[in-house]
């Protein structure tokens, strides 16, 4: 199977994003585990976790067949999750406020580009990881409770 999403059904699509946005969070804990700030400035952690958002957030508009791929192939982490909220996803104050924050600097690609952070005040890079993977655990409820099984869609691949 090649890497056009037409290809692959709306389940194997669903699964592909979040178990792609799993391993970008997981990649993200994995530079924070060092507690060394310095590494920690050096590596692409909110870069990590913004990648893994915009993966979680595709695989859920996908998985209800969303008709504007727009919403969730750019970098506008809030445009993806409030088009999520039409579907029923429901993120806590937090989650949503730290997506809204982070939306900016993923959209202008200041993680990926230095020089375009100027100066902010990041989050806790442990925290913004806690936070992402609450996320994901929301999404993945969602899905559950919409009938799909990533688990069980990932052992048919």
């Amino acid at each position: 199977m090649g890497n056009n999403t037409e290809e692959r059904s709306v389940s194997e699509q669903t699964a592909f994003r979040f178990a792609y946005a799993v391993n970008l969070r997981h990649g993200a804990e994995r530079i924070t585990e060092k507690d060394d700030p310095i590494s920690i400035a050096a590596l692409p952690v909110f870069l990590l976790l913004g990648f893994a958002l915009e993966n979680a957030f595709a695989c859920y508009l996908i998985s209800n067949r969303h008709p504007t791929p727009a919403d969730y192939k750019s970098h506008d982490l809030a445009r993806a999750m409030n088009a999520c909220k039409k579907y029923g996803l429901i993120l806590s104050k937090e989650a949503a406020s730290f997506v809204e924050d982070q939306t900016p600097m993923q959209k202008n690609f200041a993680f990926r580009y230095p020089e375009k952070l100027g100066t902010i005040s990041l989050p806790d890079a442990k925290t913004s990881c806690k936070i992402v993977r609450d996320i994901m655990i929301d999404i993945d409820v969602a899905l559950k409770m919409k009938g799909f099984s990533l688990e069980r869609i990932a052992e048919k691949m």
